[in-house]
């Protein structure tokens, strides 16, 4: 998941003089985005561009955003512990019941 730097974009708000509404509207995007965004949660790519944006392209992406660990880090270690040793990465599949059967060497009646 990835997550603004919350302090780093305060501190570019701060350069220009900006509220959270001016942020919003030169990211083109709405207010409650921002404020999310600003709590620490998940930023969408659309976010992320309209962010970069908003700052005329003068902060770089790696000041403004980090990775941070949330359910979908915690599903990729499972499946990689369910596949240890294999060299592969698990991937979740769904296999449609038909395919399944198919798959198995049985057919649909």
């Amino acid at each position: 998941m990835v997550v603004t730097k919350v302090e780093t974009v305060r501190r570019e708000m701060e350069k220009r003089g900006w509220g959270l509404g001016t942020l919003s509207d030169n990211m083109g995007v709405c207010f409650g985005t921002v404020r999310a965004m600003m709590a620490g949660q998940g930023v969408s790519a659309k976010t992320q561009m309209g962010l970069f944006e908003a700052f005329d392209r003068k902060v770089p992406f790696e000041e403004l955003f980090e990775l941070a660990p949330g359910p979908e880090a915690e599903d990729e270690a499972e499946d990689e512990d369910a596949a240890e040793g294999d060299g592969l990465k698990a991937r979740p599949t769904q296999i449609g019941t038909e395919a399944a059967a198919a798959a198995a060497g049985g057919g649909t009646e």
